[in-house]
């Protein structure tokens, strides 16, 4: 652990790293104790997982996941390839994509979509029901739905499931690079 510490004043050495407290499963929760000694104090110390501050934000367009249903179509409000994005209009259908999240936690995910009347949508994370039904309400116009989720460390399958006669069109699903922790109940 010692060798893996820069000190960034020549004056300042590390003595010892007395204790270190590990993270509770999927938290960021631990902790390392330092002795440090010389220098002037107070000290400061950073350190931190750098995947934990990136204000990266990946945009996965529509019409690139797969999909059941839905026809793949154009309009001037979407973003992306020749102004892509998927319609539901009027059937029942499935959109599933592919992501990828450095770390375990929690992460908004935010659907920017278009419908002309309030839809309801099923989530399933990997697979998985999750309980949670989207509603999307009316819009007229492109809008941005935004619901936190639990999402393990790597690659996720995001899947909304729309069950009624609806008319919906969605653009893309943005995912923050950066997870959002909470602290472990105590």
């Amino acid at each position: 652990m010692e060798s893996e510490i820069r000190l960034l004043k020549p004056e300042v050495s590390l003595q010892a790293v007395s204790e270190i407290i590990p993270a509770t499963a999927g938290q960021m929760d631990g902790a390392v104790w330092l002795n440090i000694h010389g220098g002037r104090k107070p000290y400061t110390v950073t350190w931190a997982d750098p995947r934990l501050f990136s204000d990266e934000i990946i945009l996965y367009q529509a019409e690139e996941a797969q999909y059941l249903g839905p026809i793949s179509g154009r309009d001037e409000g979407c973003y992306g390839k020749e102004m892509g994005c998927l319609k539901f209009e009027g059937q029942a259908g499935w959109i599933d994509w592919q992501i990828t999240v450095p770390l375990t936690g929690r992460y908004p995910l935010t659907f920017r979509y278009k419908t002309e009347d309030r839809v309801t949508a099923l989530l399933l994370i990997n697979g998985n029901d999750i309980g949670k039904h989207l509603v999307f309400p009316k819009s007229g116009d492109w809008q941005d739905y935004q619901q936190e989720v639990n999402l393990q460390g790597g690659k996720n399958s995001i899947r909304l499931q729309i069950e009624n006669q609806s008319m919906l069109a969605l653009d893309y699903l943005s995912v923050p690079q950066k997870a959002w922790f909470e602290k472990p109940d105590e």
